[in-house]
């Protein structure tokens, strides 16, 4: 996929660390509601650029109802991690 072949029902996150750059992982972890129902990180290789994506193609979408993912509508906090560590954390809601 690239830049110009978006889904406009996922949500992504991108991170291109420079040259001189000490991370090693990279991830997040979604919260629904204050219970954690995503949490995925990964190493980076060297020079390289990554992708985080999350999307659901069935009708219902993302956040069509709560189920087995834990999606659905309330309170939503995505903490950005790199190296093990919260970068930064972005909230949002969802009305039913």
């Amino acid at each position: 996929m690239s830049a110009d072949d978006l889904d406009p029902d996922a949500y992504y996150a991108y991170l291109q660390p420079s040259d001189d750059s000490a991370l090693t992982t990279f991830g997040w972890r979604w919260f629904h509601d204050g219970e954690l129902v995503v949490d995925y990180e990964t190493d980076l290789a060297t020079d390289a650029f990554f992708w985080l994506e999350r999307f659901d193609r069935s009708e219902a979408g993302i956040f069509g109802a709560a189920d087995s993912t834990g999606m659905g509508p309330g309170r939503y906090d995505v903490e950005f991690i790199t190296n093990g560590n919260a970068l930064f954390t972005e909230s949002f809601t969802v009305s039913g």
